[in-house]
């Protein structure tokens, strides 16, 4: 399930649904933990010049493939800015 052939405004969540059928405990640890960590990164390079919130999002993708909560947070977000950028929802 590629993330760019969802539908806007679902495909984190639908993401995650596919995600969910299949993988490991120890995968799913290793993606969280993965994932918090370039959180982390991404929010220290905030105050520095730099792609800190590139690095942000890609751990929320990655916290977003095993938690639904973190799912639909990155579904509302992109609905957010897509409206605030002005790109249509529909293909």
């Amino acid at each position: 399930m590629s993330l760019l052939a969802g539908t806007p405004g679902r495909r984190f969540s639908a993401r995650y649904r596919h995600r969910r059928r299949r993988g490991s405990r120890l995968a799913r640890a290793l993606s969280i933990g993965a994932g918090g960590a370039l959180m982390a990164i991404g929010a220290l390079l905030f105050f520095t010049p730099g792609p800190g919130v590139l690095v942000f999002l890609a751990g929320g993708t990655l916290v977003a493939r095993e938690s639904p909560r973190a799912a639909r947070a990155l579904d509302r977000l992109e609905l957010s800015v897509r409206l605030w950028l002005r790109i249509p929802r529909a293909r």
